[in-house]
């Protein structure tokens, strides 16, 4: 039985036939880690992608709006304060009020400091800037409104504080709180738009690492395939021969150009 043509698998994959076994075996073996590893990079870039996102959301923006919430409160105490200070008769009633309007406005500073300091570990976008400067004019218009009011209110004018208080001053901590509002909404929403980033880019992580999956399998599956193929086949062509000789046919031959070990 004589191998007349060069068989299509052969002539395919010469050059991969004609490396030694142990070569063949290696360069599958690596073929398919380096599949596993891509496969690995790319889970790990995603991750870090997310986790970079999550870190946003839990160390930033959280925290801006907890900041904002606690400026929301200090200038509502502050307000509740001026106005118990307007209305109270009492010296060391007002003495009180007067201390936590002080307290209102260092609570505020702190908040306001803390915020800052937040933001400044990522690029502000141009809403939060605009609002930024917002409130730093709405707490520097109203802070010496305040002093004013409680300066009325401490010298016994109280119809001078009162008035002053309602026309001037309320109007101007309701505006101040209404930006702070605004700036709590924009973090919040920006919370949310960072969660549904990360949910996207785990669905869509999700389904690449499906995809390298099954491409690994199939590969795997394919490099083993291609391997044992090329070392059964020649072998099988020999035992073929072998056996036409056995059964007393000499003109049997085995043609083949490899190089290998089953050259």
């Amino acid at each position: 039985m004589t191998s007349a043509r060069r068989p299509l698998f052969a002539a395919l994959f010469a050059p991969f036939l004609n490396l030694r076994i142990r070569t063949r075996l290696t360069l599958a073996f690596s073929g398919v880690c380096v599949v596993m590893v891509g496969l690995a990079v790319y889970a790990m870039v995603h991750m870090g992608t997310m986790h970079d996102r999550m870190q946003h959301i839990t160390q930033n923006n959280n925290q801006q709006v907890a900041q904002v919430s606690k400026m929301i409160y200090a200038v509502s105490q502050q307000a509740l304060a001026l106005r118990n200070l307007a209305l109270m008769q009492d010296a060391e009633h007002r003495q009180a009020e007067l201390e936590a309007i002080r307290k209102a406005g260092t609570d505020y500073a702190e908040a306001h400091a803390q915020l800052l300091a937040l933001i400044k570990q990522f690029d502000a976008s141009e809403a939060e800037k605009a609002l930024l400067e917002a409130i730093e004019r709405a707490g520097t218009t109203t802070a010496p409104l305040v002093a004013k009011a409680s300066e009325l209110a401490m010298a016994d004018d109280q119809q001078a504080a009162i008035g002053f208080l309602m026309e001037r001053v309320h109007p101007r901590q309701k505006r101040w709180v209404i930006v702070l509002q605004t700036m709590s909404g924009l973090q919040d929403k920006t919370s949310r738009e960072f969660v549904q980033d990360s949910d996207a880019d785990f669905r869509q992580a999700r389904q690449w690492m499906a995809v390298f999956v099954a491409v690994a399998l199939l590969a795997g599956v394919g490099v083993a395939w291609l391997v044992t193929a090329s070392i059964t086949r020649p072998l099988g062509e020999a035992v073929g021969v072998a056996r036409t000789v056995a059964s007393g046919d000499l003109t049997a031959r085995l043609h083949t150009d490899r190089r290998d070990e089953l050259g």
